[in-house]
């Protein structure tokens, strides 16, 4: 028995070792090509001010509620640890990610053998978009790892009858869903095990305990923040019109536990006698995760309240989808391969692998149908090719049995002998790009941390420590601006100057802006887009809305991010210059033009000087749809006397 187990272990180590082995080459990529994009300079500022006890804010106020604090958390974690430095960090981020294909290993080899876990993990970390994600650290991969770190605890409670590692589990559950809202998906997870395994029902306490200590507080933090709750108020499906069905829907699912327990009551033994079949329980627990992955798709259609799409469903998936996933044409004989092995190799610890990767089913629909990028596909895709680690085990296992004379054989045998040198080949080609000089084709982000760094280096020597600093960027270029004040290290106060929204429906709507600022400062008026059913929703900046925002503040510097000439941000520059009240101070650029980044521009705000009248920067879409809100084209001129710059 002793001898066994130190076999076992000496096995394990080889079998992590050689994940380690090939864990390298995308390392050593990393170290060449990495870079940040813009959702990651957001997490960054905000692990910064977390570790600098400024708490959970960004830009001066509350942090957007839209994601939860756990990407912030590991941040600061790191900080704390290794300091603000950006090349530091970013490397204890990578090597955080890490956790992936090991945990994947653990639960793939539990499943179907540690062959399996090996090649699955191997995988992962060659072709999936982890590897991808190396060159901009995402939310997605933090996720993923704690993800799976639960899922790991989970499957070693349940067979374990462990309450401690429930615990655990659960925590984790509830630090991947502050760190990301979609891991919720997995809610049901526990429940699941319990039925397919027969056993560990006392775990499901601890397991849901564990998830409510460490979400709740965030729920707590967002109500008291704004008023509103979390996902159901807030975020990128409004739960909000779901109301009365999520009532009925309680309501029904209460009845249903009274029934339930009423004919427990009256007919327990007959019952438990049921249930004690794995073919019962396995029934019950598949028509819990179906209808389960139903209701979320559901309501993540009909929910969403953003869309990205402006492409067809198949060029969304070839030109945004398909050049992130690699081996995607390998993916349909995966998805078959797991269902041949629920209908014909039905066991406890596949339905548990299975069932995983069904919950991620509307991730998959959302992505596809309403055009997000694909790094929202890192869950399924991390299973999918978990289960083809499986398939390529099998095929391998049974190898030594089968006769290649036979044509049966060759029927079978032929198929995995391609997906297996696919996926060789596939590596071989992988690990030397992995180890040839790359740089990514799109080269803003790397300009943006090579200029930022020069920004904040400027603002340190030349504007007093603990002075408010203005920063303004189109939403376009969303948070890659949030580089320059992580740079700065928490020497001056960063807050943000943002377009002012306004619901144009009428002229008492224009006649409350009018009052709030001058309306003849107005220079760039734009209809917002992004959001779904809302109506009439504009987006207008004015000198004079920047100028207030700033003395508000007692600012007296402002940090443009420019963009190129065919974005927003290239006229707001034109616009503050002719304006009379800025005054360019500083500038940096990049020389080259293959990028969307223009340069950070520096100006100082002249208090004397009162600011010259301009026409309003509009596209010609734009006021088409603000004269159709308006219903009166009158209406635009009484209010805005500077006239209008119509653009094609």
């Amino acid at each position: 028995m002793l001898e066994n187990r130190h076999s076992n272990l000496f096995g394990r180590l080889v079998d992590l070792s050689v994940i380690a082995l090939f864990s390298l080459p995308p390392l050593y990529w990393f170290t060449r090509n990495w870079m940040i994009y813009p959702d990651g300079n957001r997490y960054l500022l905000e692990g910064l001010n977390l570790s600098g006890g400024k708490g959970y804010e960004l830009f001066g106020a509350p942090a957007y509620p839209l994601r939860g604090p756990g990407m912030a958390i590991v941040i600061a974690s790191i900080i704390k640890v290794v300091g603000a430095d950006l090349d530091r960090v970013m490397w204890g981020m990578r090597l955080f990610c890490l956790i992936v294909p090991f945990a994947l290993y653990f639960i793939v080899s539990k499943v179907s053998g540690r062959l399996a876990g090996v090649l699955a993990a191997v995988m992962v970390t060659f072709f999936g978009l982890q590897s991808v994600l190396t060159m901009g650290f995402t939310v997605d991969s933090v996720m993923m790892a704690i993800y799976l770190l639960s899922l790991l605890s989970l499957l070693w409670a349940v067979d374990r009858d462990s309450l401690p590692l429930s615990f655990l589990a659960g925590l984790l559950l509830g630090f991947s869903i502050i760190t990301k809202e979609t891991s919720i998906v997995g809610l049901p997870i526990a429940l699941l095990a319990v039925l397919f395994f027969g056993k560990g029902l006392y775990t499901l306490i601890p397991y849901y305990l564990g998830a409510a200590i460490v979400a709740t507080p965030w729920w707590v933090w967002v109500y008291q923040n704004t008023g509103q709750i979390y996902l159901v108020s807030t975020g990128q499906v409004a739960i909000t019109r779901f109301i009365p069905e999520l009532i009925a829907l309680g309501c029904l699912s209460l009845l249903a536990i009274v029934i339930a327990l009423l004919l427990i009551y009256r007919y327990r033994t007959l019952i438990l006698q049921k249930i004690s079949s794995y073919k019962t329980r396995r029934i019950i627990a598949w028509v819990i995760a179906i209808a389960w992955v139903g209701v979320i798709t559901y309501m993540l259609s009909s929910g969403a309240v953003y869309s990205y799409k402006n492409l067809t469903l198949a060029e969304h998936i070839r030109e945004d989808i398909i050049p992130f996933t690699r081996l995607w044409y390998l993916y349909p004989v995966s998805l078959l391969y797991v269902l041949w092995r629920l209908l014909v190799r039905p066991n406890p610890n596949w339905d548990y692998f299975s069932v995983v990767l069904v919950t991620w089913l509307p991730a998959v629909i959302v992505t596809l149908f309403f055009g997000f990028a694909a790094r929202q596909l890192i869950a399924p895709q991390v299973f999918i090719l978990g289960a083809l680690g499986c398939l390529i085990a099998d095929f391998i296992y049974s190898l030594p049995r089968l006769k290649i004379t036979r044509f049966t054989s060759k029927l079978l045998w032929a198929p995995g002998s391609v997906i297996f040198l696919i996926v060789l080949a596939s590596g071989v080609a992988q690990a030397l790009e992995f180890v040839t000089e790359h740089r990514p084709e799109v080269a803003a982000p790397v300009y943006v941390h090579t200029y930022s760094q020069q920004v904040a280096k400027w603002i340190r020597q030349n504007v007093p420590n603990g002075q408010t600093v203005m920063l303004m960027t189109d939403r376009g270029g969303n948070y890659y601006i949030a580089e320059v004040p992580f740079h700065d290290a928490l020497h001056h106060d960063w807050r943000m100057v943002d377009p002012v929204d306004l619901q144009v429906s009428s002229a008492s709507s224009l006649r409350n802006l009018c009052e709030r600022f001058d309306c003849s400062s107005v220079f760039w008026i734009e209809e917002n887009t992004t959001t779904r059913n809302i109506a009439c929703d504009f987006r207008l900046l004015g000198t004079d809305m920047v100028s207030k925002r700033m003395q508000e503040l007692h600012s007296t510097y402002l940090v443009l991010m420019l963009q190129n000439e065919t974005r927003n941000t290239a006229i707001w520059y034109r616009k503050l210059l002719e304006s009379g009240k800025f005054q360019e101070i500083y500038s940096v650029s990049p020389k080259s033009s293959d990028t969307s980044f223009a340069g950070f521009r520096v100006f100082r705000i002249i208090d004397s000087a009162s600011f010259k009248r301009q026409p309003i920067y509009i596209t010609s879409s734009s006021l088409t749809s603000l004269n159709r809100c308006l219903e009166d084209p009158s209406i635009i001129e009484r209010f805005f006397p500077q006239g209008v710059e119509e653009m094609k």
